[in-house]
Order: structure tokens, then C-alpha cells, then sequence
């Protein structure tokens, strides 16, 4: 019994201790995991509470934002409506005084016209008369 229970001895505990130590291990690197997933879900749930912080401070920030350009767009439309009155009272003032200065324009160059056409006609009679007077005068020489 001597040696070979020695050498059963020897390797038997050794195969015992390395099952041990393989449990250990083993036991160790459960633990390891465990506390990784912990973790990585703490690390989630931080990260998509940020996002949902970020994404409300954006939504607020875009609405304050457009409540801004709303607010100065009715600023504008108040300041700017008295000058745009006064803009088109001042074009209405000027399309009336044209459309007067047209219809004396107008007027006149009936009158004118009428003016002209009257000379013309009275020219054109003087001429025609005249014309009648010296063919008369020669067929009157001519008849002599």
C-alpha cells in the first residue's frame, strides 16, 4: 500500500483541488457577469434618461422658439400696418392726381385736334375758293 497509495493520495487531491479552483472560477466569473449586466443596464437607463431629458429641453427650446418668431411677426404686422396704410392712401392720391392729369391731357389734345381740323377745313376752303376765283378769272380771260 505504500506507494501506490501514495501516488492515489498525491493525484486524487490534486484533481480535487483543480475541481475546486475550476468552481471558483467558475463561481467568480458568474459574479463577473452578473455584475457587467447591472451595470450595462445602470449605463442604459442613464443613457435613455439623458436622451429623454435632451430631447424635452429641445422640444421646449423649439416651441419657446417659435412662440419668439410668432411674437415678432405680430410686432412687425403692428408697426409696419399704419405705414402700409399710409402707403396706399399715398398711391391712391397719386393714381387719382394722374388720372386727372390724364383727363386734361386728354382735353386738350381734343382740342387741339378739333382746333387743327377747323383751320385745316377753313384752309382748305380759302385754297378752293381761291383756286375757283383764278380758274374763273382765266376762263373768263380766255372767253374774251
Amino acid at each position: 500500500m505504500g506507494l501506490g497509495s501514495f501516488f492515489k493520495n498525491l493525484f486524487g487531491s490534486a484533481s480535487n483541488k483543480v475541481e475546486s479552483g475550476v468552481e471558483s472560477v467558475k463561481n467568480v466569473a458568474n459574479e463577473s457577469a452578473g455584475k457587467s449586466d447591472e451595470f450595462l443596464s445602470g449605463l442604459g437607463n442613464k443613457l435613455s434618461d439623458a436622451y429623454d431629458a435632451a430631447k424635452d429641453s429641445a422640444s421646449e427650446a423649439i416651441s419657446k422658439a417659435s412662440d419668439m418668431a410668432d411674437d415678432a411677426v405680430e410686432t412687425i404686422k403692428e408697426k409696419t400696418a399704419p405705414m402700409i396704410d399710409k402707403a396706399e392712401e399715398m398711391i391712391d392720391a397719386a393714381s387719382e392726381k394722374a388720372s386727372e392729369v390724364f383727363e386734361d391731357a386728354k382735353e386738350k389734345v381734343e382740342d387741339v385736334v378739333e382746333d387743327v381740323k377747323e383751320k385745316a377745313t377753313e384752309t382748305y376752303q380759302a385754297a378752293k375758293e381761291k383756286v375757283e376765283d383764278f380758274t374763273n378769272d382765266k376762263n373768263e380771260e380766255n372767253a374774251q
